[in-house]
């Protein structure tokens, strides 16, 4: 797989991403250090070239390529260095809304970040990946994928140049519930007393208002986002299946024709039979079966469309992304 970001710029940025091998509440963690020259004799870029980056290009940038852009490419455009190599998959599904698949054509240009979690062999717990895929010209957002544990912290949201009010923007999420639904036994073997419930969310828009979902349910949000809550649960069961949780939204670009957003008041009681969901993979270029890495950590990469395919028997549309990564999970 083409990393195309350096590691030893990635941990001078002072980001650290959870393990595979545990289940860890921090997101982004820094370290400080000093830097500050002790000796009056001790120059700091000095490779002779006069512009003071160290790098002996001349062209002040410090990444060697001369053109001081700083992308490391040479041309002096300032655009991501592209290799034509697939590195993120995107698999998208919706059988009860048109999505725009004209936005995922060859050539388009991708913003994709969020949170990949691979959890190992503790999965308990780990319902807390997180992505938003977003139009590179004007960072229109084209979907976004919220698992029910997920950490999403200003400091966190910091390292993308995004806060809790922009990165699902035009939406944003409350998860408040709403206890429309009663407890429900689990069955969790080691937990007799374990319980779940059917939750509920609101993702608000500030000219349409609020839309409300709840587990098991479809419908529209402001701005003419479509929502899939194929699962959303609360509770204290400890079982690794028992608290599930996920939310897709995609945009649709209804126009002047958008539904109203979906408010639902009570519990479901006859839930869809099938949900629009979307899932982001890591692609390893070195191994034919499977292609994929699971990695763990915050990503944020500027993509380009390689391939578009749908499968009209599984409905599955398939997309390949050649990207350029300015945050790397840990693989």
């Amino acid at each position: 797989m083409a990393k195309k970001f350096g590691w030893g710029a990635w941990a001078a940025a002072g980001l650290a991403v959870g393990g595979i091998g545990a289940c860890s509440d921090d997101l982004v963690s820094s370290t400080t250090t000093d830097n500050a020259q002790t000796s009056t004799d001790t120059a700091i870029g000095t490779s002779g070239d006069g512009d003071g980056d160290g790098d002996g290009d001349g062209d002040g940038d410090g990444n060697g390529d001369g053109d001081g852009d700083g992308d490391g490419d040479g041309d002096g455009d300032g655009e991501p260095a592209f290799d034509n190599k697939p590195d993120l998959r995107i698999r998208l599904r919706s059988p009860n809304f048109e999505l725009m698949t004209q936005e995922y054509a060859p050539g388009t240009e991708l913003r994709v970040f969020g949170h990949a979690w691979a959890c190992g062999e503790n999965p308990i717990g780990c319902w807390n990946r997180w992505s938003v895929i977003r139009r590179a010209s004007d960072a229109t957002m084209l979907a976004a994928h919220v698992e029910k544990d997920f950490e999403v912290t200003e400091d966190a949201l910091a390292t993308f140049g995004e806060s809790l009010d922009t990165w699902l923007a035009p939406l944003t999420l409350d998860i408040t519930d709403q206890g429309y639904c009663e407890p429900y036994d689990t069955f969790c073997e080691d937990r007799p007393d374990a319980w779940a419930q059917s939750a509920t969310l609101d993702l608000i828009h500030a000219d349409d208002g609020v839309a409300r979902f709840i587990d098991q349910s479809i419908g529209t949000a402001g701005g003419g986002y479509a929502v899939s809550v194929p699962r959303w649960q609360h509770g204290e069961a400890s079982c690794v299946y028992a608290l599930s949780g996920n939310l897709y939204v995609f945009n649709t670009d209804c126009g002047e024709d958008c539904p109203a957003p979906t408010f639902i008041d009570s519990c479901v009681d006859d839930p869809p039979i099938s949900y629009d969901h979307y899932d982001v993979t890591f692609i390893n270029e070195d191994v034919v079966f499977p292609d994929v890495w699971d990695p763990s950590g915050l990503y944020d990469a500027d993509c380009r469309v390689l391939t578009f395919e749908q499968n009209m028997q599984s409905g599955i549309d398939r997309v390949e992304l050649d990207c350029v990564f300015s945050i790397m999970p840990e693989f």
